[in-house]
């Protein structure tokens, strides 16, 4: 394991402790902060990709997912360099897609 010390804002650590309740609720088990902040950004990660993937077709989708767990530096390089090509247009769509409220 790899260890990442990041800071977040005090609203965010709000939402994050206050989540792990619904989380320990659907495991029906209390879990360890480590294993919920790993749960936590590998689904973030997911939802990204997803936002920037077309979802109208499913096997297309299961495909890039499986790829990106399995060879995830590939996956990331191949998409990033899709969308570099894709144009200003679609790079904004994206951008709007995964900005988040509380990055400025």
């Amino acid at each position: 394991m790899t260890k990442i010390e990041i800071i977040v804002s005090d609203n965010l650590k709000i939402k994050i402790d206050a989540f792990k309740k619904i989380v320990d609720t659907v495991l029906e088990e209390k879990i360890k902060q480590n294993d919920y902040l790993n749960i936590i950004i590998s689904e973030g990660l997911k939802a990204l990709l997803k936002a920037i993937i077309p979802q109208n077709n499913e096997t297309l989708w299961l495909t890039i997912e499986n790829m990106s767990n399995k060879n995830p530096e590939f996956v990331s390089n191949f998409v990033a360099d899709i969308i570099k090509h894709g144009g200003d247009i679609k790079k904004e769509e994206i951008r709007e897609k995964i900005q988040l409220p509380y990055i400025q």
